[in-house]
């Protein structure tokens, strides 16, 4: 099953980054989340997302073209987050992080403190989970 939705992911091309971004943010995503990490345009991003939702790796949570997205299923997020080495999972979970830190929005000190024990932060990280 895992090669399956390994080759699912590599037919993809370029959009496999994202979906393996998406991966490190979770199983749930946000296109605002994906936007700051992914370092592309808005009209890039949503390309990319239109094209592994085409490959039906992740779904739309609403109408809206800047709306929440999620994996398919459980098995496709960790297909992608396998995908990726230890050292680009840690660059990735800190950008997350950092992202997070400076966002408006309300997060959960659980989900932040999951992204900077990702990133390698422990301190941080230790400070969150308290």
């Amino acid at each position: 099953m895992q090669s399956i939705l390994t080759a699912g992911l590599d037919k993809l091309r370029g959009a496999k980054r994202i979906a393996q971004i998406a991966a490190c943010i979770g199983r749930k995503f946000s296109f605002d989340l994906l936007l700051s990490v992914a370092l592309l345009s808005a009209p890039e991003l949503q390309a990319q997302l239109t094209e592994i939702t085409a490959s039906d790796l992740i779904i739309a949570a609403g109408l809206a073209a800047t709306t929440d997205f999620s994996f398919r299923h459980a098995l496709v997020r960790d297909a992608a987050y396998g995908s990726l080495l230890f050292s680009e999972r840690q660059t990735i979970h800190g950008q997350i992080a950092d992202a997070l830190a400076v966002s408006s929005l309300p997060i959960r000190p659980e989900v932040l403190a999951h992204h900077l024990t990702g990133a390698q932060r422990p301190i941080p990280a230790i400070q969150k989970w308290g």
